[in-house]
């Protein structure tokens, strides 16, 4: 009899097991994990390739340099929220989602920092040339032709600074997250206000659009 009850709890928990694995199976294919790494390895090349761009290779390395920061600086709070918070926490939610948000916006900004350098890398001689002249001799269409260069060059320098700023208030965050249960003190109310500042700047960058 006791081991009949044995045997019978053991498969139980095998049947109990195989249910939770196949959910599990389920919830990493739903949430498209793979696709978002797949994504991810494809902006980071697509990225490192503009170093390469005639005319544009400095702009092309900022990002490139830029997107790696991100990544560092990301993987590095997500190791900080790991040590600090079980992921079965309220709070771990709290703090991360934020930050995901960030990373999502940001990604969006890499998309059109792409598309910027690009432009700008096939405009550069004709924008160079065009600049060589006087005003007065440019026609409607040349001036046309600077102005729209001039907004793409802005566009880059606002687009790269709000991925900076992004960046410095991640690096804020997670040493805040460090010093939590640390003998160094931290204020709650420093890391909820940083929380928040994330999560604003996360819907400024979400409406950051290119204005041609």
């Amino acid at each position: 009899m006791t081991w009949f009850l044995i045997l019978g709890g053991l498969a139980a928990l095998i049947l109990i097991s195989m249910t939770l694995v196949k959910k599990s199976r389920g919830y990493s294919s739903a949430s498209g994990i793979k696709n978002v790494n797949d994504a991810t390895k494809v902006l980071k090349s697509d990225l490192f390739k503009l170093q390469f761009t005639e005319n544009a290779e400095k702009f092309g390395e900022k990002i490139s340099q830029q997107f790696d920061e991100l990544e560092k600086k990301y993987n590095s709070y997500l190791q900080t929220l790991n040590q600090k918070f079980n992921p079965s926490e309220i709070t771990y939610d709290r703090y991360l989602q934020p930050v995901q948000q960030v990373q999502q916006s940001l990604y969006e900004n890499f998309k059109k920092l792409k598309d910027v350098t690009i432009f700008i890398g096939n405009n550069a001689t004709s924008a160079k040339e065009l600049s060589k002249k006087s005003s007065d001799s440019l026609s409607v269409e040349e001036k046309n032709k600077l102005e729209i260069n001039k907004k793409y060059l802005t566009h880059f320098e606002e687009l790269y600074s709000i991925n900076q700023k992004a960046l410095n208030e991640l690096d804020s965050l997670t040493l805040s997250l460090a010093q939590v249960n640390s003998g160094q003190s931290s204020d709650p109310k420093q890391i909820e206000y940083l929380v928040k500042e994330l999560s604003a700047l996360s819907e400024r960058a979400k409406k950051y659009n290119i204005q041609s």
